[in-house]
Formats: structure tokens, sequence, C-alpha cells
């Protein structure tokens, strides 16, 4: 929650206009539902690396819906020894790597137990 509202490109998708001289413009999604985005997923048995990469491959092929912010995040359970994984799938349309770099430092912490400001 916090993420999408500091880096509004997360609540945002892309429209095209009705005429084709007039580029795409990027608009906040009107019906944002961060539960869309968001997955949790426990991977088959055995739960190793091969399973997780199988898993993986299939959710990078499987296309964005443009009618929607154009990412995903999937927390994948089940590995050996208790571990999970992270997978965020976002559209290169979102952000060039400074920007992905911003991304990433709203979702992760860097401290155990952070302050939190008032939610953007």
């Amino acid at each position: 929650e916090r993420a999408s509202r500091t880096v509004l490109r997360l609540r945002q998708h892309v429209v095209s206009p009705p005429l084709p001289f007039v580029l795409p413009s990027w608009i906040v999604d009107p019906d944002f539902d961060l539960g869309y985005h968001l997955r949790a997923v426990r991977v088959a048995a055995p739960g190793g690396m091969a399973q997780l990469l199988e898993f993986a491959q299939s959710e990078l092929v499987t296309p964005l819906d443009a009618d929607r912010p154009l990412w995903t995040a999937t927390l994948v359970e089940g590995l050996p020894e208790g571990r999970s994984a992270f997978l965020l799938k976002m559209s290169h349309a979102i952000a060039d790597a400074a920007g992905s770099a911003r991304i990433t430092g709203a979702l992760y912490d860097d401290e155990r137990t952070p302050e939190r400001a008032a939610m953007p």
C-alpha cells in the first residue's frame, strides 16, 4: 500500500487516445485494487529451486493486463528450510533504472523494525 502511494506510477495505467495521432497517457486507475496485484502461492513439492524457476518462468510469459497498472508481485512459499521468494513483474514502461531503484526502495526496508511516517 505504502509503495503504491509513494510511487504513483504503480497506481496508474495507460490509456490509448481515440485519435491515433495523440500519444497515450498515464492516469490513476479509479478502480485500483491492490489485491489484484499481490499474490501468494506455494510451489509444488519438493519445493526446490527447479520448482521456483518453473513457476517464475510461467509467470513471466503471462501478459500483464493493459487495463490495469502494469505490475504484479508474488510471494512464493514452500521452499526448503522455510524459505520463500518474492517475484516482482513490472513492465519496462513503468520505470527506467533509476525509477526501478526508487520502487525497490519503497518495497523493501533495510531495518527489521523501521519507523513509519504517516501514510502518503
